[in-house]
């Protein structure tokens, strides 16, 4: 007798999983109901602001002004489509494939520009016995209106994109710019020429005035070689060659014959 209310028992709670389980699903798919609706009905919004006249583009402006000829040709015409739902990383995209450009932003401007704010790259150094201008990766650029000052670079060999060799060449000559300026060696002797065609020494010159140096430890053959400048310049010496490549460098006098340490 006491078996039956047990067996009544069992198939009661079987009956209220059950239920359970088809209110679960039941309630999934009011969910996912919802959430369709919910996406279509975003995606029709969106539709309706992307045709709304407001929204659409009338201007695109490019800041600075004149790089605007060379970038608006990387994109396609943008004027009357919605500033709301530009694919800002796309377009960036076809604007970083101009070479010249080192960094862009894209802004929206409300309610109908976009800005296309670029960073143009900026010649560093030039390649000795042409007019070929290049940045500090490497790039080649146009060359400047005023062409003074620039390191004119013997022994590169410039790849697009830079290889093995064109990297080296750039990291020793920046290596080199960052003592230069480090200790303020341009103050004493700033050199026209750098010459980089043997891979173990850099070759600095002005006139007929030249310095060597290691393109090893390269800071402190700088900070020696400063030293032995403002020597130079106090004492009112002037010198040919300064040789930094070795335990003591060594040089030479204008109209003397070579002697150590600069002297």
């Amino acid at each position: 007798m006491e078996k039956r209310p047990q067996r009544k028992s069992i198939r009661e709670d079987e009956r209220r999983r059950k239920r359970r389980r088809a209110l679960t699903v039941a309630g999934m798919i009011a969910a996912v109901a919802a959430v369709f609706g919910v996406c279509r009905g975003i995606v029709a919004c969106r539709d309706i602001l992307a045709e709304m006249e407001m929204c659409a583009i009338r201007e695109v402006r490019v800041v600075p002004e004149d790089a605007a000829p060379v970038v608006l040709t990387c994109l396609p015409d943008l004027r009357g489509r919605s500033l709301l739902f530009l694919n800002l990383e796309e377009l960036g995209k076809s604007v970083s494939a101009w070479n010249q450009v080192e960094r862009y932003r894209l802004v929206r401007v409300f309610p109908s520009v976009l800005e296309i704010h670029v960073e143009l790259r900026r010649p560093w150094m030039r390649v000795a016995g042409t007019d070929t201008y290049f940045d500090r990766e490497g790039i080649v650029v146009p060359a400047p209106a005023h062409p003074e000052g620039f390191w004119s670079v013997s022994g590169i060999a410039l790849s697009h994109p830079p290889d093995d060799g064109c990297r080296r060449s750039l990291s020793l000559l920046r290596e080199v710019e960052r003592w230069y300026n480090q200790y303020s060696i341009s103050a004493l002797f700033a050199p026209d020429t750098v010459d980089i065609s043997d891979p173990r020494t850099v070759v600095l010159r002005r006139e007929r005035q030249s310095v060597r140096l290691r393109a090893e430890n390269i800071g402190a053959q700088c900070e020696q070689l400063a030293d032995i400048l403002r020597t130079c310049a106090r004492d009112g010496k002037k010198w040919e060659y300064i040789d930094m490549r070795w335990h003591r460098p060594s040089g030479k006098l204008s109209d003397e014959r070579g002697t150590s340490d600069g002297h």
